[in-house]
């Protein structure tokens, strides 16, 4: 799989895998937590699109909390999705996550991607990646915020700006939880063309999935950090609530 051209306004996959009609999407999390909208947005787009068999796997089997609320039930711990798919996901997103550096998590992405997965990193899902190598000697994106953090800790890689979403080769990343939708739409598009991508967007009200983003339109203000640390202070009311999920009701 070449790695596509700086200005490439597409992303490029390879066939599925063998036996396979349609790619196999893994969406992943370690035990702690990842973020919840960088875990839901990807599962859901690629769910509603129809194109893919799209599965939601965490390192241990039960419940995974989210970050910061949410509690869902994945379909797999990875010990099970190894049994089912001895030779791994066709494409494997990996959200932000609590502990980006666990050892279960990032040895299981590295076997993926020694099967030949494509990687695609939502945000600071980066850092996973990175922490595996598969960034070594790539271009990359990821959150506004750790950019400069990511380009000290992690100068073998090209950090790169004003990209939605960037493709080197069997890795695509992304940057902040905002690219996730055009992202997941330019996935669509890859795996079944431009109308699939064009209703699923419908469908969701998007216009603009393209990889288009000006990185210094966004930032992260001192009353930004006043106003979190005053909600964080007050003493909100807890609630409890669960929706199950049935046929004709989405993740949405």
């Amino acid at each position: 799989l070449l790695a596509p051209a700086p200005e490439q306004a597409a992303i490029v996959l390879p066939a599925p895998k063998p036996g396979r009609t349609r790619p196999l999407v893994a969406v992943v999390a370690d035990e702690a937590g990842a973020e919840t909208t960088d875990f839901l947005v990807p599962y859901g787009v690629l769910n509603e699109s129809g194109v893919a068999d799209v599965v939601a796997l965490s390192t241990a089997p039960g419940p995974l909390q989210l970050m910061a609320t949410v509690k869902i039930r994945p379909d797999q711990s990875l010990a099970q999705f190894d049994a089912a798919n001895p030779a791994g996901a066709d494409i494997v997103i990996v959200p932000a996550q609590h502990r980006p550096k666990s050892k279960a998590l990032t040895a299981w992405i590295r076997r993926q991607a020694d099967k030949g997965a494509v990687m695609v990193s939502i945000c600071e899902g980066a850092r996973v990646l990175a922490a595996v190598g598969l960034l070594d000697g790539k271009r990359a994106t990821t959150h506004f915020g750790s950019l400069v953090e990511l380009e000290r800790t992690y100068p073998g890689t090209t950090w790169v700006r004003d990209r939605r979403w960037v493709q080197d080769g069997r890795v695509i990343s992304t940057t902040g939880v905002a690219a996730s939708i055009p992202a997941s739409l330019a996935l669509v598009e890859a795996i079944a063309g431009r109308e699939a991508a064009g209703r699923t967007a419908a469908r969701l009200d998007v216009r603009d999935w393209s990889p288009r983003h000006r990185t210094a339109e966004f930032a992260i203000l001192k009353s930004d950090y006043a106003q979190s640390a005053a909600n964080l202070a007050q003493p909100w009311k807890r609630y409890l609530v669960e929706a199950r999920l049935t046929e004709g009701v989405d993740e949405f």
